[in-house]
């Protein structure tokens, strides 16, 4: 499954919302920021304009 066609719960966005406050890794910030962009609908080629990461990077 692609993750743009994941339908994110509310509570599994506020724990990427969580887990991305408290990241010290910046990798790890801008993968849970774009997690959050896709699950508020964002499709994963905007995101990836927007954070300039590959969508290989949010699939991981």
């Amino acid at each position: 499954m692609k993750i743009e066609n994941y339908i994110f719960t509310q509570e599994e966005i506020e724990l990427l919302r969580k887990y991305r406050d408290e990241q010290s890794d910046a990798r790890l910030q801008r993968r849970f920021l774009a997690l959050l962009m896709i699950a508020e609908g964002l499709g994963t080629e905007m995101v990836k304009k927007l954070l300039g990461i590959s969508p290989k990077t949010i699939e991981r």
